[in-house]
């Protein structure tokens, strides 16, 4: 084998982990870095534009939760904001996008409870469908470049009988 070679093997080496680490978060977007400090999210009805709930970083806490009938669906948008008033544009061609998860007593304070709500975050709105009577809470998050730059309080889900 030639130094040559050698030399190019060992760069190529070099040259994948440094690559890696340079792609973990996109900088070709037309985003900083992150979004500002999670300063007001709001969650809507998406066909109505009825307000369900929001949040005020000095509050602390949503006001406000989502209340189903059993068996109802509901596609909600939720609008996060920095502390300059800057709305987060969700969509996967935004750079940033909607997740949401069940509550965990150890990260979010509240447990939330399997079985009584179907969800799924799309990459610019959330679908919930409830399936059981009873509450439970669900996290939104602000994801960009693979990550969460914000978790939202738990948020209250309610179902009730129709």
């Amino acid at each position: 084998m030639t130094t040559l070679s050698l030399f190019k093997r060992f760069a190529l080496l070099l040259a994948l982990p440094a690559m890696l680490v340079l792609s973990a978060c996109d900088s070709n977007d037309d985003h900083d870095d992150h979004f500002g400090q999670l300063e007001r999210i709001e969650v809507r009805d998406r066909a109505t534009g009825e307000l369900y709930a929001s949040y005020l970083r000095t509050d602390g806490a949503f006001e406000g939760g989502v209340g189903l009938g059993l068996g109802d669906e509901r596609a909600l948008n939720v609008l996060f904001f920095d502390q300059d008033g800057r709305e987060a544009s969700l969509g996967s061609d935004e750079g940033y996008t909607l997740g949401i998860r069940l509550a965990e007593a150890g990260r979010d304070g509240v447990e939330g409870t399997p079985g009584i709500v179907a969800f799924e975050a799309h990459a610019d709105h959330a679908r919930v469908e409830a399936l059981a009577e009873g509450e439970t809470h669900l996290v939104l998050q602000l994801l960009h470049g693979g990550h969460s730059d914000g978790d939202a309080p738990a948020l209250r889900v309610t179902v009730g009988a129709r």
